[in-house]
């Protein structure tokens, strides 16, 4: 009885933890803002945009919602920042059904010209924009300018969203759209 008493207890230990654990993945799952990242020499410059159906992305993006409705958006994050220079980033985390979602929208948007880089499961950098896809997440950085500056906090930003995003599925091939 008393090693069982002592199992318990130790278990309590255990399983408490995990269950805060599970229950911050589970905001992480409805609340998009807690992959902002908060940068040395980055303020957010208002507050973050957010959309959760298809109503409020076409509100925030007309004209470019289509293509992630038509692939399986679930909920999207707009945030835009100022550097130390007063010059302004955008950063956009759409959030979509799977994987094969996000890297059909990353394929459409890559194109060929840019350089690859390594940040989450695949990325570009251009002149003044910066994407990548982490398993279900599809994530877009754009500059105001061409510069190296400019360029060098699209990175740091995007480095830092990716770290957030902790738990990507695996792409299915033969499930693309």
């Amino acid at each position: 009885m008393k090693y069982l008493i002592i199992y318990l207890i130790m278990f309590l230990f255990v399983v408490t933890p995990l269950g805060d654990i599970c229950a911050q993945e589970l905001k992480n799952r409805d609340d998009l803002s807690v992959y902002l990242p908060y940068l040395d020499g980055l303020n957010l410059e208002g507050l973050p945009q957010k959309a959760e159906d298809d109503k409020s992305l076409f509100a925030c993006i007309n004209g470019g919602a289509e293509l992630y409705v038509k692939y399986g958006f679930c909920k999207a994050l707009f945030q835009t920042y100022k550097t130390k220079n007063n010059k302004f980033l955008n950063l956009e985390i759409f959030e979509m059904k799977n994987a094969d979602a996000a890297h059909s929208v990353y394929n459409l948007k890559a194109g060929s010209s840019g350089k690859r880089i390594k940040i989450g499961n695949e990325a570009v950098l251009e002149d003044y924009y910066l994407i990548f896809r982490k398993g279900r997440f599809y994530v877009s950085l754009t500059g105001s300018d061409s510069e190296k500056e400019t360029r060098d906090d699209l990175i740091a930003i995007a480095k830092a969203v990716e770290e957030k995003i902790v738990s990507p599925e695996p792409l299915n091939r033969e499930r693309l759209l």
